[in-house]
């Protein structure tokens, strides 16, 4: 519309012009109606959406013949990284967002580096259940024991509005690390006697 009036007062004056100017402004008016109803709509499901997905676990168990435990996956919902992107470019364009979305927002990286912690870790969990033979399973019943220990309270307590999650992540990632290692030492020395023979 700026370029409009730089044009010429006897094109102003034109009714044509007059007729495009209020097109303009009847189509910026619905285009701003839009998406305030489309906003509303969003913050209306901002609140429902973020309470149901944080009081998930952070982890659960999925059902794989590769292992009998099953494998871990880790649990934090689609909807959230949605509903966090949202939040992202709603703010970006000084949309005002809801407070239960901002609060979220705030923790957008404790969320992206908890989330990496975790894969990390089922990552590692699934790749030891999964290399595994059934003939090296019992030597290392223990360790896969105290994995699964070690694991459990991201299944059946901790939630991702819990205050525990890093020390339970650190806990975990030692004892799994330790694990992974364990394993692929063993996987190489049986790999070293079978080039010997």
């Amino acid at each position: 519309m700026e370029k409009l009036s730089t044009l010429s007062q006897s094109i102003q004056d034109r009714e044509e012009f007059k007729d495009v100017q209020k097109l303009y402004a009847s189509l910026c008016n619905n285009i701003k109606a839009y998406n305030k109803s489309k906003i509303e709509i969003w913050e209306q499901g901002v609140e429902v959406n973020t309470e149901n997905q944080l009081n998930k676990s952070l982890l659960y168990r999925e059902e794989t013949p590769l292992a009998e435990e099953g494998f871990v996956r880790v649990n934090f919902d689609p909807i959230l990284v949605k509903l966090l992107r949202e939040v992202k470019y709603l703010t970006l364009q000084d949309y005002e967002v809801p407070e239960r979305a901002s609060l979220l927002y705030k923790k957008v990286n404790t969320y992206r580096t908890q989330t990496g912690n975790l894969q990390i870790i089922v990552d590692m969990y699934n790749g030891i259940l999964s290399t595994l033979l059934s003939v090296e399973k019992p030597l290392l019943h223990d360790r896969i024991e105290r994995m699964n220990k070690s694991l459990m309270p991201g299944i059946t307590e901790l939630k991702w509005n819990s205050q525990n999650i890093d020390p339970f992540i650190n806990s975990a990632m030692e004892i799994v690390k330790e694990v992974d290692g364990l394993v692929k030492k063993m996987k190489d020395n049986v790999n070293k006697m079978q080039d010997f023979m």
